[in-house]
């Protein structure tokens, strides 16, 4: 070959892991860099043992979950569902990527997640909230198939100062739009005490 041929950049294969409390120092740097807080309510405390403590409670909520992303056993984000509401079979959703190079996993670990929740957890739909200042995820979710909810944007949040959009995404259209049959993914459940299975 004369070296004139595009190459296909292949996506590294995502796994997710529990998180310990070892954790807590590298989930407490990442969400304070200015790129992950910029898509929060700002920055949290720096205080580990207070981040240890909440890694601890959060294996005994109920309606929430959450996991570290991991590729070439290099941990690179966080992923999460909460305010999982078993009567209507829906949740929110949150994640980020905490290491600006592995950006383009972005997608697959959105399609992991959602995989788990309407194949696992059998939810009709998700919710994911979006400060209305993000241009980024506001994009990004239109652009996956989120439709846009105004009936239900965070008013608690708005009062805060930092006004969010709602978006939901359906069961059906996540299918319909991205063609993913079955949850291939593993999301491990051994420390979660509410775990369904």
């Amino acid at each position: 070959m004369d070296g004139n041929y595009s190459q296909t950049k292949v996506l590294p294969v995502i796994t997710y892991r529990e998180i310990l409390s070892e954790d807590a120092a590298m989930l407490l740097r990442w969400r304070n860099t200015p790129r992950v807080a910029a898509g929060f309510s700002g920055t949290l405390p720096p205080d580990v043992d207070r981040q240890k403590r909440w890694i601890e409670s959060s294996r005994l909520a109920e309606d929430s979950y959450h996991w570290i992303t991991v590729s070439d056993n290099h941990d690179f984000g966080y992923v999460r569902f909460h305010h999982w509401n078993k009567e209507e079979r829906s949740c929110r959703l949150g994640f980020y990527v905490g290491e600006e190079a592995f950006a383009l996993c972005y997608v697959t670990v959105l399609d992991d997640l959602l995989s788990f929740l309407f194949y696992r957890l059998g939810l009709d739909y998700v919710v994911s909230y979006v400060l209305t200042d993000n241009r980024h995820s506001n994009r990004f979710n239109v652009a996956y198939g989120f439709t846009r909810r105004p009936d239900m944007d965070d008013v608690a949040t708005q009062s805060a100062g930092k006004a969010t959009f709602a978006y939901t995404l359906s069961r059906e259209d996540w299918i319909r739009l991205r063609h993913i049959m079955e949850c291939e993914a593993d999301f491990p459940v051994t420390f979660w005490s509410a775990s369904p299975y």
